[in-house]
């Protein structure tokens, strides 16, 4: 049975709003640290000292950490104190926004693909492809980036009946915000502008305008600079500065160029990563002049090139992929075989695929993103007493920044060697968090269980002692010596 264009629409939203609940925490603690926590301070409940050196060094865009405070103080004058619904309403914004990022793509593409078939299965994969939903729910900066540049992409193509002026109007102050949430996104506008250029041969005075409108937002985004830091700045020359020229990218891994392609086929599941992987390939040699390989080689092509890698940083692109899945598919069919897709093979790969991405999509939208924080909750919503957390330093680096945005003002936080160096506070409730271990009865203090990230009944399927290789948190509640 095919699902109606309808139909899709509302699995869509409803597996964003699934992740948008679920998926609490973040994919990295960039996404924590350098806008939650810089929102935070700007907003005086963060301190200082707290902060990551990119705050010192002012080398982050702070558009989005604006957006930050300006959606807190929103929530707060409707009452909304708690971090965890603020939290979720800024991943609930941005599965809105990216939701309508998928609309418009899809809009543009929909009627290039000739075959029934390739375009429903496109229509599939443009709303629920699992990778999409997870990426489109988390409020990061390589996903706000992706959509706005998506979203003046699209708005390129769609507004063919308007004047070309406020055509690259839109389409330049939509992707100077791309550039603005995340540097990076530079390298695709660069090669867009070229497509422009070059293959479509626009006027140049459309190009100069398309150009001073992304460098009016850009200057823009200083303004912003200067009254979130407090002093005239340049953010973007500064994260050039010191992790280029000082390079202090390289302080976080050096990886092999190769390093993105063998991640991308792990992470986005073999054998089908593979086939993801050869549609790039057929896209980039034989449609050369189309605009998403003259946007996408640069921007891949960089970050190759850079020695500091997570695929993460490659998450931009994951909105093109059904485009670029589908238009393999295609030139395949016009160049070799016109039935291709309708090849028995085919279809059952293409099913298979769908169906494995499905099952994965099902995971993706009840994960949490980050263990620590549905730790914080609980403590948050059941303690409202004063309380003294306490965690062992094994489980973070010892100057490694504390989530101050999910803790309330009367808790403490603290740190001991391991279990055995905690020592009571009778003026507190104590929690003592643990990694991957237990407290024996003989504990020096009396304890129970408040909070585990595995329930017990997962015990039965520790098949081969996976919940040991894990990562897990307990959190006890320690009352009196014994």
């Amino acid at each position: 049975m095919k699902l109606s264009q309808q139909a899709v629409y509302i699995l869509s939203a409803l597996a964003l709003f699934l992740a948008s609940v679920f998926t609490v925490g973040f994919h990295h603690a960039d996404e924590h640290f350098q806008l939650l926590e810089f929102a935070n301070y700007k907003l005086g409940n963060t301190e200082l000292s707290n902060l990551t050196w990119e705050y010192s060094s002012k080398l982050r865009p702070t558009l989005q950490p604006t957006i930050t405070v300006g959606v807190i103080k929103f929530l707060n004058a409707f009452g909304v104190q708690d971090p965890f619904y603020i939290a979720f309403f800024l991943r609930l914004l941005s599965s809105v926004l990216a939701l309508f990022t998928m609309y418009l793509l899809h809009k543009v593409y929909r009627d290039k693909f000739q075959s029934p078939t390739i375009k429903y299965w496109f229509l599939l994969t443009s709303f629920l492809l699992w990778i999409t939903i997870y990426v489109g729910a988390r409020f990061s900066s390589e996903n706000w980036s992706a959509m706005f540049f998506v979203i003046g992409f699209s708005s390129y193509f769609l507004s063919f009946k308007s004047s070309s002026f406020k055509k690259y109007l839109l389409a330049g102050v939509l992707m100077g915000f791309s550039f603005l949430f995340r540097y990076q996104a530079g390298f695709m506008i660069v090669g867009f502008a070229a497509w422009l250029l070059f293959i479509e041969k626009e006027k140049l005075k459309y190009l100069i305008t398309f150009s001073l409108v992304i460098l009016s937002i850009i200057g823009a985004g200083v303004l912003v600079d200067i009254w979130f830091y407090g002093e005239f700045t340049f953010s973007a020359y500064n994260y050039f500065y010191e992790n280029i020229m000082l390079n202090k990218a390289q302080d976080y891994g050096v990886d092999p160029w190769w390093s993105y392609i063998t991640a991308f086929i792990e992470r986005a599941i073999p054998p089908f990563s593979i086939l993801f992987l050869g549609a790039f390939g057929i896209l980039f040699y034989f449609k050369w002049k189309n605009p998403l390989t003259w946007v996408l080689v640069p921007f891949i092509l960089i970050h190759f090139v850079l020695s500091h890698k997570e695929l993460r940083f490659l998450f931009p692109m994951v909105y093109f992929l059904p485009i670029i899945f589908f238009t393999a598919i295609q030139t395949i069919q016009e160049k070799w075989k016109p039935l291709f897709i309708e090849n028995r093979w085919v279809k059952i790969t293409v099913k298979a695929t769908m169906l494995v991405y499905g099952l994965v999509l099902l995971i993706v939208s009840f994960k949490p993103g980050e263990v620590n924080v549905r730790l914080y909750d609980m403590v948050y919503h059941r303690y409202q007493e004063p309380v003294r957390l306490t965690i062992a330093t094994h489980l973070y680096k010892e100057n490694e920044p504390i989530h101050y945005f999910y803790l309330r003002d009367n808790l403490t936080y603290n740190k001991v060697k391991d279990a055995e160096s905690f020592e009571l506070n009778n003026e507190e409730i104590n929690l003592l968090v643990l990694d991957n271990q237990e407290l024996t009865e003989d504990y020096k203090y009396s304890h129970k269980l408040v909070y585990s990230s595995f329930p017990n009944w997962m015990k039965s399927f520790n098949f081969r002692g996976w919940m040991e290789r894990a990562t897990y948190r307990r959190v006890y509640e320690i009352t009196i010596s014994k």
